[in-house]
């Protein structure tokens, strides 16, 4: 009975050894949000924020689950940069303030140019995370980027506030002779009403950060208000864009052309 136990224990100590390695941890990078966006950008690759606190017993539960679950780390190692914020940290407070983390845990999914395409304000599984993740992989979203010494990725706070036009009035942007086709925006909505354009302007402001203005147009003699998003260097880029806020945010739009 003795040699069964020995050989028992024996047997589980070898599984577990093997169970632990065979998982994945995720290869964070610690609090340095800013070079972890830049890099990201330089391989070409999405950034994975998380904000967390040594007392949040929900981001322990992460942890333990989602962030410690096969496929997730090894989908994050392959395709993110990963970087946990701790709030309590000087730096990880500035972040927190900066990106006005309010709950606990937060994640933040940022593209390889630095622009926030994802929110998570909440505990999340595996099966919901992975689904998030793959949804951001896209072409536009893993572009490389090169940032020199003099610039460095846009924050979502300076994005949000430099997405309003200067102009007499708020958010309106007025072009008197349109320019020669260098980008590509998506138009989100037409009006007739400045005012109803600029509901939909301040609703999306709040939702994006993508750049949105007001542009006037005529048609039939008649003054029209489009609401515009993005600014795409290519036709190509701003029908992936389109895909995603059609397939995320169920917004069906147009290439501005």
């Amino acid at each position: 009975m003795k040699n069964l136990i020995v050989l028992f224990l024996l047997t589980f100590s070898v599984s577990a050894s093997t169970y632990a390695t065979s998982i994945e941890d995720i290869n964070f990078i610690d609090g340095n949000l800013k070079e972890a966006i830049k890099k990201a950008g330089a391989e070409g690759k999405l950034s994975f924020v998380e904000f967390y606190a040594s007392w949040c017993g929900p981001c322990k539960w992460m942890e333990r689950t989602t962030l410690s679950n096969p496929e997730v780390s090894a989908y994050i190692n392959e395709n993110y940069v990963a970087v946990k914020v701790n709030i309590d940290d000087f730096d990880g407070y500035a972040w927190k303030q900066q990106y006005d983390v309010e709950v606990l845990p937060t994640i933040l999914i940022f593209n390889s140019k630095g622009t926030l395409v994802e929110r998570i304000e909440e505990t999340v599984g595996p099966t919901k995370l992975i689904k998030v993740l793959k949804n951001h992989n896209s072409a536009y979203n893993t572009e490389v980027v090169k940032h020199t010494f003099n610039t460095s990725p846009k924050n979502y706070r300076s994005q949000k506030r430099t997405s309003h036009s200067s102009s007499n009035k708020p958010g309106y942007s007025k072009y008197v002779d349109a320019p020669a086709r260098t980008s590509y925006q998506l138009q989100i909505g037409e009006f007739d009403n400045y005012e109803d354009a600029l509901t939909q302007y301040n609703e999306l402001v709040d939702q994006f950060i993508e750049p949105i203005i007001v542009l006037n147009d005529f048609k039939n003699n008649t003054i029209m208000y489009k609401v515009l998003m993005g600014d795409f260097k290519t036709e190509k880029e701003a029908i992936e864009f389109k895909d995603i806020l059609f397939n995320q945010f169920n917004m069906d739009v147009i290439v501005n052309n």
